[in-house]
């Protein structure tokens, strides 16, 4: 805005300079035509000059817009027709969330009449077709889209859900590297290679695909690390089960290096080290573990290092690593649990009151259900916690799985 005014300022004061210039230097014009002989100051003629040129630029303006109006209509009927398009895909968009077919079917016909080619005109007579289950429709949509490259990622995602869901595994695969490669930072493209490299065994090949994933940032780093412990925990019980104990223990080790909190893997190496004789060492990763980021496989682990030890001395052992870590839930979860089982009434209520009052759910409820019980023999107390458990387990039990991804798999 400051340029503009600058730039206005500066005209005016060249033009009042030249309107000055001609005042000091007085002079005239004369014009011949035809006979006559015209003549005026030099100051009007500049006048005259100047208006006369503006009339023609305005002039030669209006005649150009003259010759651009069938453009003109054209474009504009060009956008409204695009509009037209847009509205009947949010609108045929709507439908289909809805599940009302025929006007999906509506809809589509009026987007494609409008914005043929269009990637949401496509997008959604793909989806209209897969409402009316017509797949065959569908992947004709979806392989149009995937030959154009501003669509190509879209068309790659719905041919690979429709091989999902004909059961087409190794078709999914192609397609999930395809898109994988279409957008490097697509975390659901490596999501889902990784999930189908999981569920056809593919051990090696989904390790490489979480390292690429983390490279390329389209996954978070713990989110990663956890997943590559869980392939390197599964191939660790593959090799466990073919009596290669020395291979099982070198790849737990690796999941432990990658995921020093997580809990599965660190239990697992824990484990793994105290069948070996090393109970010290099993101890410490526990240990360490508890202190940045305490799980329940923790204490379980934990619990198992001493399988002679009295119900006593364990509660003595958890009090300790409680203490590592005294504001966690799960150190009372875990001297909650194990005063119970050491019929330490006191210690076991005041812990898992606690751990309740936290983190109020099934897991606490049960455990509330176990100490009423088995403290004061009250079946009636108990089987009110165990309700109350029954009823938190019913609210979250759809609710994970409404949020489970299509087609994913955990792994061991």
């Amino acid at each position: 805005m400051l340029r503009r005014s600058v730039w206005f300022f500066i005209k005016v004061a060249v033009l009042i300079a030249i309107v000055l210039w001609l005042v000091d230097h007085p002079g005239s014009v004369e014009v011949h035509w035809g006979g006559y002989i015209v003549g005026f100051p030099l100051l009007l003629g500049a006048v005259v000059a100047v208006v006369v040129i503006a009339v023609a630029a305005i002039l030669y303006r209006w005649w150009r817009e003259l010759l651009d109006l069938p453009g003109i209509f054209g474009r504009r009927r060009t956008t409204r027709r695009q509009r037209k398009g847009f509205e009947a895909v949010n609108q045929g968009l709507v439908a289909v969330a809805a599940g009302d077919v025929e006007q999906a079917r509506h809809y589509a016909r009026r987007a494609n009449s409008a914005i043929p080619g269009e990637p949401l005109s496509l997008l959604l007579q793909a989806q209209t077709a897969q409402l009316a289950g017509d797949e065959e429709s569908a992947a004709t949509f979806f392989e149009r889209m995937a030959e154009k490259e501003d669509t190509a990622f879209l068309g790659v995602r719905g041919l690979m859900q429709q091989a999902l869901r004909a059961g087409d595994t190794n078709r999914a695969i192609s397609l999930a590297v395809r898109a994988r490669d279409l957008q490097p930072k697509a975390g659901w493209a490596h999501r889902s290679l990784f999930d189908l490299q999981v569920r056809t065994g593919d051990f090696i090949g989904a390790e490489a695909t979480m390292r690429r994933a983390m490279d390329n940032n389209a996954i978070g780093k713990a989110e990663g690390q956890e997943q590559l412990a869980r392939v390197l925990m599964t191939r660790a019980r593959l090799a466990a089960e073919a009596h290669d104990r020395k291979r099982a223990h070198e790849l737990l080790r690796e999941a432990y290096e990658i995921a020093r909190t997580f809990g599965p893997a660190v239990a697992a190496y824990a484990r793994s080290l105290a069948s070996e004789g090393n109970l010290k060492q099993a101890n410490k990763v526990i240990e360490l573990a508890w202190r940045k980021k305490p799980a329940p496989e923790l204490a379980e682990a934990f619990a198992s290092l001493s399988p002679g030890e009295t119900e006593a001395e364990k509660l003595a052992r958890f009090r300790r690593l409680a203490g590592i870590n005294s504001g966690s839930v799960e150190s009372d979860f875990a001297v909650g649990e194990a005063a119970l089982s050491a019929e330490d009434w006191a210690a076991a209520r005041r812990h898992l009151e606690r751990a309740v009052a936290s983190t109020p759910g099934p897991r606490s409820y049960r455990l509330m259900a176990a100490l009423e019980r088995a403290e004061k023999g009250d079946a009636a107390r108990a089987r009110d916690w165990e309700l109350k458990a029954e009823e938190a387990e019913a609210v979250h039990q759809p609710l994970a799985e409404f949020l489970a991804p299509e087609g994913a798999v955990k792994t061991a």
